[in-house]
């Protein structure tokens, strides 16, 4: 990303920064941010307007297809905005801060889940471009709308999030409000369509920069819509929303596989749970449904105590209120449990100490979401694996796995995990019919 080392803003007087008069660069460079598509990336021009601390502005980041898209995906998800208040304890921000409505805002939100179309999927892959930082630490990205009278007072993104990147989806002529305002620096930013302003919050890891703080002032009488794209210090793309690409459904006659009755059918006495016995894991048993192509279904992978705590970190991590209750108490907790779980989803695969798990990530497909997809990914290497899902709860309708060429579906049951490989036969994750399905997907090379 290139930066104009000319212009610079000058303290000590109010300093307006309009992206559209923002000229002069020495230096571009390409930013790949369709690469996923396998497109060419376009040539962005970003520009330092100030120095010490750096304020970096990119016109034209979003085109007006993609502003079209992401406004799309929020008309129906509007809700009145949330703050995070608490106060830090530790470095856990899960653990330490609660979001909830305030009236130093009055906007409303509207979060768009990793991963939700192709367009969205460039969009991040750009943020982490321009942010120099991993994909994976990128929050869902948090659409907001401003009415006319409506404001965020000051306030600070937050010492876990080293960068910010807000993206202006609409103009707000110069004095109609609507303004990024930056009080310690004397700085107002105005709004203009598709451009991208980012900035540092912290000094050092977990230090904040107070000089970052910001407010958005209220527009007189524009409606004002943004994004605001936080990248935080932790790895957050573990939790995916939504599935993969969709394959082709086959429309032969489906049978249905219920785990729970084919282990009630089953003579082989359980085995105990995996969570009371360190070995218990590697006993796993891993009941084959179909030999060719091959297809297993393996009970008790998980407890139901671990399976809430994985869905209501899921919906921490994402800005949804937890129903469960089951509260992982720190980061270093979930990272013991997600350690624990991958060696039972080797010996689930049949693979025990055999292999090391590729892309663990948890997934959530809400009922709103239209047709099925993947539910597992493929891993980067171009070799024969085999794949994993699974289920973190029960379902009473729908959010089935689908096995087209097999012409068999498996029921969503908490704890049932099942097992095949891709390579003989392809899969579709069908939408629940209530509520959301959670569940967790990972490959093993073979």
């Amino acid at each position: 990303m290139a930066e104009e080392k000319d212009s610079k803003a000058t303290l000590g007087e109010e300093i307006i920064i309009d992206p559209a008069e923002v000229v002069g660069l020495d230096d571009e460079k390409p930013l790949q941010d369709d690469v996923k598509a396998g497109k060419r990336g376009r040539v962005l021009k970003a520009y330092n307007v100030l120095e010490d601390p750096e304020v970096i502005v990119v016109p034209d980041f979003v085109n007006e297809a993609e502003i079209q898209h992401l406004l799309q995906l929020a008309e129906r998800g509007w809700q009145p905005s949330e703050v995070g208040s608490g106060v830090y304890k530790s470095k856990d921000e899960a653990k330490d801060l609660a979001n909830e409505v305030s009236d130093i805002r009055t906007s409303y939100s509207c979060l768009i889940e990793p991963g939700t179309s192709n367009m969205v999927t460039a969009i991040e892959y750009r943020l982490a471009t321009l942010a120099g930082m991993d994909v994976k630490h990128l929050e869902p990205l948090n659409m907001v709308r401003y009415a006319p009278g409506q404001f965020f007072k000051e306030h600070h993104d937050g010492r876990f999030r080293p960068k910010t990147v807000f993206l202006y989806l609409n103009d707000v002529p110069p004095g109609e409000g609507g303004e990024t305002m930056f009080p310690d620096l004397n700085v107002k930013i105005v709004p203009r369509r598709g451009c991208a302003v980012m900035w540092s919050n912290i000094i050092g890891p977990q230090q904040e920069d107070n000089r970052m703080v910001h407010q958005g002032l209220p527009p007189k009488a524009t409606i004002k819509y943004g994004v605001n794209c936080f990248f935080n210090d932790k790895p957050m793309r573990r939790f995916v929303e939504g599935e993969d690409t969709k394959p082709k459904p086959s429309e032969a006659k489906v049978s249905i596989l219920d785990p729970l009755d084919i282990v009630q059918r089953c003579p082989v006495p359980a085995t105990k749970d995996a969570r009371a016995d360190p070995d218990a894991g590697l006993r796993l048993r891993r009941l084959r449904v179909s030999q060719d192509p091959a297809l297993w279904l393996v009970p008790d992978v998980i407890s139901s105590r671990e399976a809430g705590q994985l869905m209501d970190m899921m919906d921490r991590q994402q800005g949804r209120t937890p129903a469960g209750g089951f509260r992982v108490e720190g980061d270093e907790d979930l990272q013991e449990l997600l350690a624990d779980l991958e060696a039972r989803l080797a010996a689930a695969a049949g693979l025990a100490g055999q292999a090391s798990v590729r892309g663990l990530e948890l997934r959530r497909l809400p009922a709103e979401a239209s047709g099925g997809a993947r539910v597992v990914s493929a891993p980067e290497e171009q070799k024969p694996f085999r794949a994993v899902y699974l289920f973190l709860h029960d379902l009473p309708d729908g959010g089935q796995l689908l096995f087209p060429k097999l012409g068999r579906q498996v029921t969503a049951r908490e704890g049932f995990a099942a097992v095949w490989d891709p390579e003989d036969q392809d899969h579709l994750g069908l939408p629940p019919k209530t509520g959301s399905r959670y569940g967790i997907s990972c490959t093993f090379l073979l």
